[in-house]
């Protein structure tokens, strides 16, 4: 758990005013299985066993409404439980998605996978849990040698074939002015024209819990 999130606009005077959620988020970083060597053990159950079993105890703590003792770690995930705050998970990998998502499941919660370069392989889960993606950038190479070169420009539009939320992000705050054309590429490679601009705007306000406010133009 690396901390929480808000969301803000930038047309302020303070943080106060930017302030459109506080603390509207947790984020957590999965643990993303890799190949060992002979001889050497494979870390991800037991990281994996350690997060469910950290969860187990913060839900467990968050059902105290008064602890005698108050627990800084736990009280900060009060709102996880309570179905006030999204979880972001930041996964990548296919199984590490899959364990993911059916982790956030069993314990109820509201959440979001962030990076996601093998959601393509998984949009049938993240379909029937109404699980939404925030999209690692497009103009990259794909995570493995034996994929498709242009597998980053065209698993925008697998999600949405597969009727999967996305959005896109940049990869890190000082890229947004590439976003467009994160965008533009997918729409290069087959994605529909309205369905990268949503992927920009009102899939992310959605994804935010912010859609009555923000990310669409209504007419009065």
């Amino acid at each position: 758990l690396s901390g929480s999130s808000s969301v803000v606009q930038l047309d302020a005077w303070n943080w106060e005013d930017a302030a459109v959620r506080r603390d509207e988020g947790q984020h957590l970083n999965w643990p993303e299985p890799r190949t060992v060597s002979p001889g050497e053990e494979s870390t991800y159950s037991k990281e994996t066993a350690a997060i469910a079993q950290y969860f187990r105890e913060a839900a467990a703590y968050s059902k105290i409404e008064k602890p005698e003792v108050k627990n800084p770690r736990f009280e900060a995930m009060r709102g996880i439980f309570a179905g006030q705050q999204m979880l972001y998970i930041h996964a990548n990998q296919a199984k590490s998605i899959r364990d993911a998502v059916y982790f956030g499941t069993s314990f109820s919660l509201k959440m979001v996978i962030v990076g996601g370069d093998d959601a393509w392989q998984e949009t049938t889960l993240l379909k029937s849990k109404n699980v939404p993606v925030v999209l690692n950038r497009t103009q990259r190479l794909p995570a493995r040698e034996d994929e498709d070169v242009d597998q980053p420009y065209k698993t925008a539009r697998m999600l949405h074939e597969a009727g999967v939320s996305f959005s896109f992000s940049d990869g890190g705050s000082w890229k947004q002015r590439n976003l467009a054309f994160e965008a533009g590429q997918a729409v290069g490679a087959g994605l529909p024209y309205e369905a990268a601009v949503a992927a920009l705007t009102l899939n992310t306000a959605k994804t935010l819990g912010i859609d009555a406010e923000y990310g669409s133009l209504e007419q009065d």
